[in-house]
């Protein structure tokens, strides 16, 4: 009796602290203190990987590298005269490898982090009563997660001129990929008016030794 009851009052504890989801603002990116950005034809884009695990969970609440999930933060501006748009779509990471990711949408992104985070260890810690009790309060922290990861994510923009946007792009990178030297991305933006494409690539270099610049914040 005396086990059964430690055993509830250490799963009490452990529902209480893992119960809630709390989102974590994110500072804005200025192109210039972007750890990557390049411009082309008026197009400018900034980006920043999200690699540390300190990083990863100070704004998501888990370490994404670890569960194959590459966040980076991305700044658009539009330095034209025309009105650009700038989809999500249009953004690809290619590797040392060639093979080249579009980014994943919030919800594939809760699901590879969910399936990664799991209830296994409550299961195992407190059996059937630890399965159930974990499996309640995980998903109201993987419903606040989504919608969190979906408000965060980069959207789809119309800019007029001098406009800027930012968000994040979600990339999942298959468990094979044991290494990402030479990664890159590219981005596209169109004029609506005359159909003109513009096209800017950024190298990110080895992010496998990423050492993340201190981002400063929008003003």
């Amino acid at each position: 009796m005396k086990k059964l009851l430690a055993r509830l009052l250490i799963l009490f504890y452990f529902s209480a602290s893992c119960a809630s989801y709390t989102a974590q603002p994110v500072t804005l990116l200025r192109i210039q203190a972007a750890a990557a950005s390049a411009e082309q034809e008026g197009f400018a884009v900034g980006v920043t990987p999200h690699l540390s695990a300190e990083r990863n969970t100070q704004i998501f609440g888990a370490d994404l590298k670890q569960a194959g999930i590459l966040p980076l933060q991305v700044v658009v501006r539009n330095n034209t005269q025309e009105r650009l748009t700038v989809r999500k779509g249009d953004f690809v990471l290619r590797l040392s490898s060639n093979n080249e990711y579009a980014p994943a949408p919030p919800s594939v992104v809760a699901a590879r982090l969910e399936s990664y985070l799991g209830v296994i260890g409550w299961t195992v810690a407190f059996g059937l009563v630890g399965f159930f009790a974990s499996s309640a309060q995980q998903q109201e922290v993987n419903n606040a997660r989504r919608a969190d990861l979906r408000s965060k994510e980069f959207a789809d923009v119309s800019l007029d001129s001098q406009d800027s946007a930012q968000g994040f792009l979600f990339f999942l990178i298959p468990d094979e990929v044991k290494e990402m030297k030479e990664a890159a991305l590219s981005a596209r933006a169109l004029e609506p008016s005359g159909g003109k494409k513009i096209n800017v690539a950024l190298r990110l270099g080895d992010m496998d030794t990423w050492n993340e610049r201190k981002v400063q914040p929008e003003k």
